[in-house]
């Protein structure tokens, strides 16, 4: 499949079209050289099938939301609209996604009850969630550590104490993969998903895995990562194209940057 990417205005104020058969591209530059800018303007002309991730906003981040079409922050605001189950009281994108999920869950349960009432569908099957299927994804991730569902909320179990517990004493690590392993669910089908420092939080020992879990699981759509970190191009360089972004001229609104060719080194 042919991905077609209209990049943002090179030094020259000329702007290239970008096609790649490769689904995974990565943007890397230092801290200052404006790669948060250069997605950004990728993201607005990608629109509306972009899909943003950033753990570090969902999970601190409570003063902004995402105006994406497609973003949690615009998918719970239109299902608080919706549903009698939502309060307007969640703060972060990871709350917003939890209660996402959750009543994804309680709406497949109630269908299902009224399925089974009618005498012809007695034999109606439950759908699989977006919560069964992040609970079969932590598991992977975490063999020890087991996802609850329990009175509407989700609690997280320790195998070794099985004490129970909320999202609030996870580790931020282990708040960036269940934020991935759920919202990477909700980008729109063939769209482009944007990830921001994908290495953020997580051990350098599993990002990969992690990446490479997480890509399967939406083999539909590219994936365009923004980074400073040479070791997690290192560890994806082999299979993405690279965009190295050198600089970015605010007056101009214009970037200094280079498409790596598919077979050079960095």
């Amino acid at each position: 499949m042919a991905y077609n990417l209209l990049l943002p205005p090179n030094a020259e104020g000329e702007r290239e079209e970008f096609t790649t058969g490769c689904n995974r591209i990565i943007i890397i530059g230092a801290n200052g050289s404006g790669k948060t800018r250069f997605t950004d303007r990728l993201i607005a002309d990608t629109s509306p099938e972009s899909f943003r991730m950033s753990a570090l906003n969902a999970i601190y981040n409570t003063t902004t939301t995402d105006p994406l079409p497609g973003s949690i922050d615009t998918l719970y605001q239109q299902a608080i609209k919706n549903s009698a189950f939502l309060r307007n009281d969640n703060y972060t994108q990871i709350e917003r996604l939890i209660a996402l999920m959750v009543n994804e869950e309680m709406m497949n349960l109630l269908d299902h009850k009224l399925a089974m009432a009618e005498i012809e569908n007695h034999n109606a099957s439950l759908p699989v969630s977006k919560l069964d299927i992040l609970a079969r994804a932590w598991l992977e991730a975490f063999p020890n550590n087991r996802i609850l569902r329990e009175s509407g909320r989700i609690l997280f179990s320790n195998h070794q104490d099985g004490e129970s517990y909320s999202q609030l004493r996870l580790s931020d690590g282990e708040k960036a993969v269940l934020y991935y392993l759920g919202a990477v669910q909700y980008a729109p089908k063939n769209g482009v998903i944007f990830v921001d420092s994908p290495d953020m939080f997580l051990h350098p020992s599993t990002t990969t895995a992690i990446w490479d879990r997480l890509e399967s699981m939406r083999p539909d759509c590219m994936w365009i990562y923004t980074t400073h970190n040479i070791e997690f191009l290192a560890s994806k360089g082999n299979s993405s194209r690279v965009i190295w972004v050198r600089g970015y001229d605010a007056a101009r609104q214009t970037w200094d940057y280079a498409v790596m060719p598919p077979d050079g080194g960095f």
